[in-house]
């Protein structure tokens, strides 16, 4: 099939908003839907997995096979997905099955901001689909538009971890928005953004100070 590493990206982005993203999509889907950003629809699922669709052609399951969150951005997850997509530049649709390995870590900076870097690397198995007709046609526009998702939605994390920091009262306005997300999940965003909030207070006195 096909091995991808995604582009190895860099974001500045609170460590525990970062964990906890990474452990609630459902979140992050259900943020781009109120923002009128995405179409995406998904459920969770009784094994903890979810099935989603994108609204474009894609449709299928993922689940965490292994994950360790650990403290400071230290965290190492292994995701499987098995889906399938129909639609242009193919003319007939496809399954696939594909197994992630992302792995974080962090460094906190003179300045007292922390940098998080995410690496991700990819396995895509393509069913009844042969190496030649993978390698010319399918890889290339998978590949794109894999790094093009990976690094739009880190970069929606870190915005959404600066939110955080800045304006934890709108931050809770919006997680009551969130309609499909469980209860539960909703009241740790908002104590994450929170405490998002008071670590940037604490990192900026002088700031927060004169305001």
């Amino acid at each position: 099939g096909i091995y991808r590493r995604l582009p190895t990206r860099v974001i500045d982005c609170d460590p525990d908003m970062f964990a906890f993203l990474i452990q609630h999509p459902e979140v992050v889907v259900d943020v781009w839907r109120v923002m009128g950003v995405s179409q995406v629809a998904h459920a969770k699922q009784q094994d903890g997995g979810f099935r989603g669709a994108d609204g474009a052609g894609t449709g299928g399951n993922v689940r965490y096979l292994f994950s360790h969150f650990g403290q400071d951005g230290k965290n190492l997850a292994v995701v499987y997905a098995d889906g399938s997509y129909e639609g242009k530049p193919l003319l007939s649709s496809v399954n696939a099955k594909t197994l992630m390995l992302m792995q974080s870590s962090a460094v906190r900076e003179a300045n007292g901001r922390t940098y998080i870097t995410v690496r991700v690397d990819t396995f895509v198995h393509i069913e009844k689909m042969g190496l030649e007709l993978v390698a010319k046609t399918v890889q290339p526009w998978i590949s794109k538009t894999a790094d093009q998702n990976f690094v739009e939605t880190l970069s929606f994390v870190s915005n959404f971890s600066r939110t955080a920091e800045k304006n934890p009262q709108g931050m809770q306005r919006l997680a009551a928005r969130l309609s499909t997300v469980d209860a539960p999940t909703r009241n740790e965003l908002v104590q994450i953004c929170y405490r998002t909030a008071d670590r940037y207070a604490q990192r900026e006195p002088n700031k927060h100070t004169a305001t």
